[in-house]
């Protein structure tokens, strides 16, 4: 009971979390940033470290991120659908990355920034071929 209550003041104290995207690119590491400093958040998904690494609980912060998915959906049933489709892009970003770096959070980021420097590189082409 205890982490449905630090899931639910989690969740209340970032349910405008969408409205912080502030980009292609950036989205994903933005996001991921503020789950890390937000503590209610950063309890429930568990961030501990262990042998000087930090890591984060595999189970909540796939819960995390899936709860924060039905918050787009549920906004995107008013206006904003841009912002949500971007929002929902950084979470399956954050996803993979997380999968891929194995819940490492310092590998997680570096997962995400090695991401959107691709992101980067594949709209700067499209951009030139547009041309």
């Amino acid at each position: 009971q205890v982490a449905r209550l630090v899931l639910l003041k989690a969740l209340v104290s970032n349910q405008n979390w969408a409205d912080e995207m502030n980009g292609r690119g950036s989205d994903s590491i933005s996001l991921f940033k503020q789950i890390l400093e937000d503590p209610d958040t950063s309890r429930y998904i568990g961030v501990n470290r262990y042998q000087d690494n930090l890591w984060v609980n595999q189970e909540s912060l796939e819960s995390y991120l899936d709860w924060l998915e039905v918050i787009a959906r549920l906004q995107n049933s008013g206006d904003g659908g841009d912002r949500i489709e971007r929002g929902l892009e950084a979470i399956a970003h954050i996803q993979q990355s997380a999968v891929e770096a194995g819940f490492q959070v310092e590998a997680i980021i570096s997962e995400l920034d090695e991401f959107n420097s691709l992101d980067k590189t594949e709209l700067g082409d499209k951009d030139g071929d547009e041309r």
